[in-house]
């Protein structure tokens, strides 16, 4: 059996892990947080998109994810993925602080 805790991991992702299976899930929260400090907008915006209360954040953070997800359906329609990612950037770091 394979010790995960004390086995040395290759990345950040695989020492998280190893404590989520010593100490057990991590919260949601903590999971955006995390990619939102790490810089992984596609990550955290994908993770919050999720979320059942984004209070007046929550088109931002959707269109955003939707931008993330099929860019280029955002094209035919006429928006820009880009931009809608970056208000889903803002819209995180405005609801849950600058990580």
């Amino acid at each position: 059996m394979i010790d995960r805790v004390n086995t040395p991991a290759p990345d950040a992702l695989q020492a998280a892990k190893g404590v989520v299976a010593a100490c057990g899930p991590v919260p949601k929260i903590a999971a955006v947080r995390t990619a939102m400090a790490r810089a992984d907008w596609p990550d955290a915006i994908r993770l919050a998109a999720k979320f059942p209360r984004l209070g007046e954040q929550a088109g931002a953070i959707r269109a955003a994810n939707e931008a993330v997800q099929r860019p280029a359906f955002q094209r035919q329609i006429g928006r820009d993925p880009a931009v809608l990612i970056e208000a889903g950037k803002a819209a995180l770091i405005e609801r849950y602080g600058d990580a």
